[in-house]
């Protein structure tokens, strides 16, 4: 996977900013995509399906009420998930940087268009405020965009010199996906924390098995539908790229 180390986005305080603004200056909408998130319990059956077909509640902070509920994955299911990533990344290995970069692309705007939805989602899970979620949404999106845009220059081939002894050879480095990477994300930065290993280990080719925390279980299907709702317009199979599961975190 490849890192960003970015500079502060702002020196003024959240409430000082305009979100719309922020979002405007970091994205560029690579696809005319529609936004058509469903709901937790609605989650697409392939993908919500547990072989033990245990469910939790998933609880507002603010009202301590269950609003949704959750699958629970088990060992089994991690299996599962690991071997659909593993398929999957036959696919999106193969792509060029440039192809993977389009469907990251897609994926940004994907998220930038439900920014608002999004930041309610996670004050509803684990109540940080709309605007806080804003700021975090447009920080994790800078990830994106970095991964996106700079994989190629990082992990691309590159011609290397040989040594005098060997002049007549030609040389060069290349990096390899890992294949299926683990992603875990956890509950104070649901958003801007996952984003970041998921954006890095996507744009080197890697396939991803992403566990959200057990508490924002909902930011996470929605990342993760996100994404298929703009790759699949660009001939990828749903859930074989982003494989999600939802274990609580003693397991």
């Amino acid at each position: 996977a490849i890192r960003a180390i970015g500079e502060p986005i702002h020196n003024r305080a959240a409430d000082e900013i305009s979100m719309a603004k922020l979002l405007s200056l970091l994205l560029e909408v690579t696809a005319d995509l529609p936004l058509h998130p469903e709901d937790l319990e609605e989650h697409d059956g392939d993908r919500q399906a547990t072989v033990e077909g245990m469910i939790e509640a998933v609880v507002d902070p603010a009202t301590e009420q269950s609003y949704a509920t959750s699958p629970v994955s088990g060992a089994a299911d991690v299996d599962a998930a690991v071997a659909r990533a593993r398929a999957g990344g036959e696919w999106w290995s193969a792509l060029t940087f440039a192809e993977r970069a389009e469907r990251l692309d897609a994926w940004r705007g994907e998220i930038a268009r439900g920014a608002d939805e999004l930041a309610q989602l996670i004050n509803t899970e684990m109540g940080k405020p709309v605007s806080d979620g804003k700021l975090e949404i447009a920080m994790a999106l800078e990830h994106l965009a970095w991964a996106s845009k700079n994989a190629e220059k990082v992990l691309g081939r590159r011609s290397v010199s040989p040594s005098l002894l060997t002049l007549n050879q030609a040389a060069s480095v290349e990096f390899l996906p890992y294949g299926v990477v683990g992603v875990i994300g956890p509950w104070n930065y649901p958003i801007f924390t996952p984003l970041g290993s998921l954006s890095f280990a996507l744009a080197a080719g890697n396939t991803v098995v992403f566990k959200p925390s057990e508490f924002t279980p909902g930011v996470g299907h929605w990342l993760a539908d996100a994404f298929d709702r703009a790759a699949v317009h660009r001939g990828v199979e749903r859930g074989g790229v982003i494989r999600r599961v939802d274990q609580r975190g003693e397991q």
